[in-house]
């Protein structure tokens, strides 16, 4: 929906409304993994608790966004429903919750890279990939949530610089789990048209990187203005896409055509890091 910048009502109920149909977009994906997981019976305990763990922290991190919207009147003006400061702590907690969901789906995708490696040393580089993302994933929060004061939920002039560290390092290891998943698929004996087929799904976390550089671009301090209303909906409506398609694009790799192309076409068994077939 057009987001009209002179009514804020027009504001709050976009926000609202991208917040919920990506929530439910979200939700259906991973009920599709889950069914997808059943059918197949491929359970990987590591990597699909890491993953409902991440889709847990992202339905808190909607809940926040709810929260600033309906309960602290964003986007009401100054009404005597609008509560600034629990808006600010809302919205603190968002950004908190949404790097902790991402970074969890950053895990779960090296634990399910690292459970279709062939051979130790794979294994390997997919359990550092994991511990990699761990480590984003901590600092990063740290990094946002820590301002030097005692009301880190206001914004000062060091915030985009932060989050410029976390996102372009974020980027970088979303770049490092394509390459990996890539180099799992070259060395499989297959037809080049399947080859290609594997990656591009493996590759479609990489639809993250315009996202994230989109929302950088909205948190710029040349145009971003933390008391305007628009500007803070804006950069929440690209947190939510970030957010929910890091969710979409993990459960991409559990549909049946894809996992059946890689067995049969490895025609060995491969186990996963809890020693059980897949």
């Amino acid at each position: 929906m057009p987001i009209d910048e002179n009514s804020p009502g027009s504001r709050s109920t976009a926000l609202l409304a991208v917040t919920t149909l990506l929530l439910i977009w979200s939700f259906m994906f991973t009920c599709i993994r889950t069914w997808a997981k059943w059918q197949q019976k491929v359970w990987s305990w590591a990597n699909d608790a890491v993953f409902m763990t991440g889709c847990l922290v992202a339905v808190g991190q909607c809940v926040t966004v709810f929260l600033a919207t309906t309960k602290y009147g964003f986007g009401q003006g100054e009404t005597a429903s609008s509560d600034q400061r629990g808006q600010a702590k809302a919205f603190h907690a968002s950004e908190l919750l949404y790097l902790g969901s991402v970074g969890l789906t950053k895990c779960s995708s090296a634990l399910f890279l690292s459970g279709l490696s062939r051979d130790q040393r794979q294994r390997f580089s997919g359990l550092g990939l994991t511990v990699l993302s761990a480590l984003w994933t901590i600092p990063g929060i740290v990094a946002v949530a820590v301002r030097g004061n005692k009301t880190p939920w206001q914004a000062n002039g060091t915030l985009f610089t932060r989050w410029l560290g976390v996102d372009a390092s974020g980027l970088v290891l979303e770049l490092a789990l394509w390459a990996f998943s890539t180099s799992l698929v070259w060395g499989i004996h297959m037809q080049l048209k399947r080859r290609l087929k594997l990656i591009s799904i493996f590759g479609a976390r990489l639809v993250l990187i315009p996202l994230v550089v989109l929302r950088l671009v909205r948190l710029q301090p040349s145009t971003y203005d933390v008391s305007s209303v628009y500007d803070v909906t804006m950069v929440n409506i690209f947190t939510q896409a970030v957010l929910h398609f890091a969710i979409i694009a993990e459960c991409l790799t559990c549909l049946r055509p894809l996992m059946q192309t890689f067995h049969e076409e490895l025609q060995l068994e491969t186990r996963d890091y809890w020693g059980r077939y897949i």
